[in-house]
């Protein structure tokens, strides 16, 4: 027995589709970023589809984190879709470099993409809300500082 999701045609995917996603914000190599199109303090990461699996990395991660006192360097992930395809996080506010510099000199040594657009304000505090590259999984979650090198463009 065929499921009625499965019978869905393009103009109702799309129009539920732009029902929960809203403004674009950014994109990167594999993902774009929107506005949540019913909830301003989330947003919504779409795969390209090119088998990066960046969403469900930051899944894992913030699964990972999210009940140790390192959850307070991650933007919080709260949904994310059967196959992966869609994340739902917690929105940041964009941060200029000096602000960087200024407060976070140093970082926990498991971040590796120190580029500023990846990072922003939440809740009073400086988070990451682009974390799939990292180096959790070879360092593991230690406490070791290293000097923030944050850079805004590939040199």
């Amino acid at each position: 027995m065929k499921l009625f999701i499965e019978e869905l045609g393009v103009v109702a995917t799309n129009d539920i589709v732009r029902m929960f996603v809203g403004q674009p914000l950014g994109s990167g190599c594999h993902r774009s970023v929107f506005a949540h199109g019913q909830d301003s303090s989330l947003v919504v990461k779409l795969e390209s589809g090119c088998g990066t699996f960046a969403n469900p990395q930051e899944w894992e991660v913030w699964q990972r984190v999210c009940d140790t006192a390192f959850a307070r360097w991650f933007a919080p992930c709260l949904a994310i879709s059967g196959c992966g395809a869609a994340l739902i996080q917690r929105r940041t506010t964009p941060v200029p470099i000096e602000t960087l510099e200024a407060e976070l000199p140093s970082v926990p040594a498991f971040f590796t993409d120190l580029k500023v657009g990846n990072w922003g304000r939440l809740d009073g505090r400086l988070v990451c809300h682009d974390y799939g590259n990292h180096l959790l999984y070879e360092r593991g979650m230690t406490t070791r500082m290293r000097k923030a090198k944050w850079w805004e463009t590939l040199p």
